[in-house]
């Protein structure tokens, strides 16, 4: 008879997936299967069998998503987790992995519980999983016990840095109040940044607040870049000591976009990409500038170019709107059709029979108004506005 040693006496940690993970994983495993084989029967099913192409590509589709969920099954039954007392193995079905603690510099934290064992020899690759395993509060004492906390380091330095920085404030003092300070604004800010952008998508009432809320954000992030300069940055996280603007300066800029397109009929986007550009690049070299000392990555740049090139479309469009004084031109024509389109938020529209010899733009946007106090066939009266950057718009009453 065999004498059985528990694991723990051996100074062995063995780890499988949680039990709530399994379960959710092979529920979604099994929905892409499922997916997978209806895609694959599908052309035989609409009598699509002719059409080879068709049943090609579907079959392809259906075959990678069986794969996808089959290898994800079988990875999650697989999968262990094995510490021991001079290495790290990690097992899956396809591959294992495994580092002795001689050879670790240390380990990294990343966002939705990922760890990243870091070699020291950086030709290595680096060990990253999710840690999905039981018992996971055990494995991450065992690696603040063992291994050295990467993030952790990283953060008290950006945050000696930012401490020791004399160009803030000559006293340490003042420069831990202002970080501090910073630190309190972002949050803070952050949440209300997040109402208003829900506010805008879901009820975008009174339209001219939900504008001039999301049209500030950005400026107001380009500020506090400047205020609090050495402090703040674009990009954050919550393991990084410097506060990022990353929701002033993009999540406005986005929703500024889709109210912009949503709300505003615009006849000719001809003159909308000078202006455009020209919001963008004030923008985007404004938040450079205030960043010339911090190291700046490409991917940095890439980023603020598109989003704030958001912030200049949606800019322009509203603006030109807003602050157009122009006489209109009046048309008449007859409601053909109307749609309400359905999703978190409602968006009202109208389809009009040719209304100028010039002009064919008949699908047009409305408020819920105007919306239910027309009815199909009734008379549409139109506006052509000339726009204040001469982006010219229509406006249906």
């Amino acid at each position: 008879m065999h004498n059985f040693i528990p694991v723990q006496e051996l100074n062995h940690k063995e780890y499988r997936v949680s039990l709530g993970m399994r379960v959710i994983i092979s529920v979604g495993a099994l929905f892409l299967c499922c997916i997978g084989i209806f895609i694959i029967i599908f052309p035989f099913i609409a009598n699509s069998k002719d059409n080879i192409a068709l049943q090609v590509i579907l079959s392809l589709c259906g075959i990678f998503l069986i794969v996808v969920g089959v290898l994800g099954f079988l990875d999650t039954l697989k999968a262990r987790l094995i510490i021991l007392t001079d290495r790290i193995i990690l097992i899956g079905f396809r591959k294992k992995k495994e580092i002795e603690l001689k050879d670790v510099e240390g380990y990294r934290i990343l966002g939705n519980g990922v760890l990243v064992i870091v070699p020291k020899d950086k030709k290595n690759k680096e060990i990253k999983f999710s840690n999905i395993f039981e018992n996971s509060k055990e494995i991450i004492e065992w690696f603040d016990k063992n291994l050295k906390n990467l993030t952790l380091e990283e953060y008290k330095a950006e945050e000696e840095k930012i401490l020791s920085n004399v160009e803030i404030s000559y006293s340490e003092e003042d420069r831990r109040e202002k970080l501090e300070k910073a630190r309190k604004m972002v949050r803070w800010s952050n949440y209300v940044i997040y109402l208003i952008i829900f506010w805008a998508y879901v009820y975008p009432y009174p339209s001219q607040l939900i504008y001039l809320s999301l049209i500030i954000m950005p400026l107001l992030g380009i500020y506090f870049l400047y205020k609090y300069k050495g402090i703040v940055t674009v990009f954050s996280g919550a393991r990084n000591a410097s506060p990022g603007l990353q929701a002033f300066l993009f999540l406005p800029s986005i929703m500024l976009a889709v109210r912009a397109t949503l709300d505003w009929n615009i006849l000719s986007y001809e003159n909308v990409w000078f202006q455009a550009i020209t919001v963008m690049l004030i923008t985007t070299l404004s938040i450079l500038n205030a960043l010339r000392e911090q190291k700046k990555q490409a991917a940095v740049v890439i980023a603020l170019v598109l989003l704030l090139g958001a912030y200049g479309y949606g800019f322009s469009i509203i603006a030109n709107g807003i602050f157009d004084d122009s006489t209109p031109e009046i048309y008449k024509a007859k409601f053909i059709n109307k749609v309400i389109s359905d999703g978190d938020a409602k968006h009202y529209k109208f389809k009009l029979s040719r209304w100028s010899q010039n002009n064919n733009k008949c699908i047009l946007s409305v408020s819920p108004i105007v919306y239910n106090k027309h009815f199909i066939g009734d008379t549409a009266i139109v506006y052509l506005y000339k726009g204040a950057f001469l982006i010219p718009w229509i406006k249906l009453e």
